[in-house]
């Protein structure tokens, strides 16, 4: 599976329903890296931006452009 889209990472954040802001892939197309391979997952902006429209807030409620904080106390 190497080199091959994560299709779950892109389907989860919609990011296929809007162009890419980082890379400027278009709607419907993976994101690139800078070199022209396909990237694995979304780029962090476009998954982002696309967790921000109304349909698919029910469905998906993380925000990857938002870091992962550990609980109080458990460091």
């Amino acid at each position: 599976m190497t080199g091959q889209p994560i299709w779950q990472a892109y389907a989860e954040t919609a990011a296929l329903d809007i162009e890419c802001p980082n890379c400027w892939a278009p709607a419907g197309v993976w994101c690139t890296k800078s070199d022209g391979r396909v990237a694995r997952v979304p780029c962090l902006a476009r998954a982002g931006t696309a967790e921000e429209i109304p349909a698919y807030e029910k469905t998906f409620g993380r925000d990857f452009s938002e870091p992962i904080h550990q609980p109080e106390g458990t460091a």
